[in-house]
């Protein structure tokens, strides 16, 4: 009898410290989203780009980090979709986002959305984590 107990507080003992360390480790694809989520809550918008477009908000939500880009009906007629998601998935390879803010999206299989709107117009290009692997 006093061996049966001693199995069972030592099985009981087992299981508590495994549901302990279980209940421990982290998900990285939850801690990605969570740094995602702080990077972008501190920006201001709108703000000015380079090629006199205005970046009007970024926002992740949904795993889904997407850009609101207000463009000029020049612009958005010379969008050509496929050769600016390539143009874009080789700019975010080659360092156009900090590389913890890559892992980040990777980690947490982010999808990266750019939306391009002048008036009533907008063109959306998604760009999933794979693609950027």
């Amino acid at each position: 009898m006093k061996k049966i107990f001693s199995i069972a507080l030592t099985l009981l003992i087992a299981l508590m410290v495994s549901v302990s360390v279980a209940s421990c480790k982290k998900n990285p694809q939850k801690l990605a989203a969570e740094r995602l989520q702080k990077s972008v809550a501190g920006l201001t918008f709108p703000q000015e780009l380079k090629n006199g477009s205005k970046l009007l908000n970024l926002t992740y939500s949904d795993n889904v980090l997407s850009f609101r880009i207000e463009v000029s009906q020049d612009q958005i007629q010379a969008i050509n979709t496929d050769s600016l998601k390539s143009q874009t998935i080789n700019s975010l390879k080659t360092g156009l986002f900090p590389r913890q803010l890559m892992e980040n999206i990777i980690n947490a299989d982010a999808t990266v959305r750019y939306v391009y709107v002048c008036d009533q117009d907008s063109i959306s290009i998604p760009i999933t984590a794979a693609e950027l692997k």
